[in-house]
């Protein structure tokens, strides 16, 4: 593979069904397009969550980004990054549930949406916490 966008085509496309003929460019294949333009879709949805959000009541922050089928929320700073972080699976508009360690899903969290599509807020445990960035 020659680049990083080649590599996602390859795995977009094994993931999607088909693989380019022999002599055939990667990024030139019909599947390619198909799964580029899911991804892109995904990824500018999952861009109205992520952000820097800040607890109104405990001073904490806490990042959110979009991660394999759905969000991760990590406490900021942690020195214990991958243990800190916790894993969020869409379950509804603006409602995502925790993945606990057993793939049973757990607590929900919801976001508030501004006019601009883009969260203001999230809620968990009755608890706000507010966009930073």
């Amino acid at each position: 593979m020659r680049s990083a966008r080649a590599a996602l085509c390859a795995l977009l496309m094994v993931t999607f069904g088909g693989w380019p003929t022999a002599g055939q460019d990667p990024d030139g294949h019909p599947k390619v397009a198909q799964a580029l333009e899911l991804a892109r879709v995904w990824l500018e949805a999952q861009r109205a969550y992520t952000g820097s959000y800040a607890s109104t009541f405990s001073r904490t922050e806490t990042a959110i980004v979009a991660w394999d089928d759905g969000l991760a929320m990590l406490p900021v700073p942690t020195t214990d990054p991958m243990g800190s972080l916790a894993r969020f699976r869409k379950t509804g508009e603006h409602t995502f549930r925790r993945v606990r360690d057993d793939g049973a899903l757990g607590e929900p969290i919801v976001f508030e949406m501004g006019p601009d599509g883009k969260a203001l807020r999230y809620v968990q445990h009755s608890n706000p916490y507010e966009r930073r960035r």
